[in-house]
């Protein structure tokens, strides 16, 4: 299956891009950003989702692994196919979304052609658990059944924490810090002791 592919454009369409991998043309759907940043001949280089339905194969890129990851969260909402997909992550920068979502705020969402209210509120009902904010105020995707890697998320989450409160209260700390030193900081400034 096709992850990742990097060569030079070849054609820009109105959704797509053909970039030139290995000789090779490849139709490639990809988010407003990135097309409208394209250029002929200029190299590209894109983390892929393959997707095969009754109509065939098609592929979607990405310019960042975090942005691949998000898409297909989005994908695992019922309602939400590649097309939404894609016009979710054009409408509005990727992490403005995620915020829309922890905040359970679905109209952002809903000023997508194709996502009505009940689409809206469903993703950021199945969403909201599976995206996060990083110490460093950015957002990621967490990996299913974990907490995206972080130590100290886990622990504060183990200590009686909602996720998102876990998540609010390590938010603006340092990352470079050990766990336990995060943690520590996390319960001094919610005023919270175990």
């Amino acid at each position: 299956m096709i992850a990742y592919l990097k060569g030079p454009v070849l054609q820009l369409e109105t959704q797509a891009v053909i970039l030139n991998a290995g000789g090779v043309g490849y139709r490639i759907f990809v988010p407003t950003p990135i097309l409208d940043r394209a250029q002929a001949e200029s190299e590209l280089e894109l983390y892929i989702h393959y997707h095969f339905n009754d109509s065939g194969p098609s592929l979607y890129g990405f310019e960042r692994p975090d942005q691949l990851a998000f898409f297909q969260d989005l994908l695992t909402v019922s309602g939400v196919g590649p097309k939404i997909g894609l016009a979710i992550l054009s409408q509005a920068p990727m992490d403005e979304t995620k915020r829309a979502i922890l905040h359970g705020d679905a109209s952002l969402l809903q000023r997508v052609s194709g996502v009505g209210k009940k689409t809206g509120e469903r993703i950021v009902v199945e969403l909201k658990n599976k995206v996060t904010v990083s110490t460093e105020g950015q957002t990621t995707s967490t990996v299913i059944g974990g907490f995206g890697g972080d130590d100290a998320l886990d622990a504060l989450v183990a200590l009686g924490f909602s996720r998102g409160e876990a998540i609010q209260a390590l938010h603006g700390l340092d990352s470079s810090l050990p766990a336990s030193e995060r943690v520590k900081l996390a319960l001094k400034q919610t005023g919270r002791s175990v």
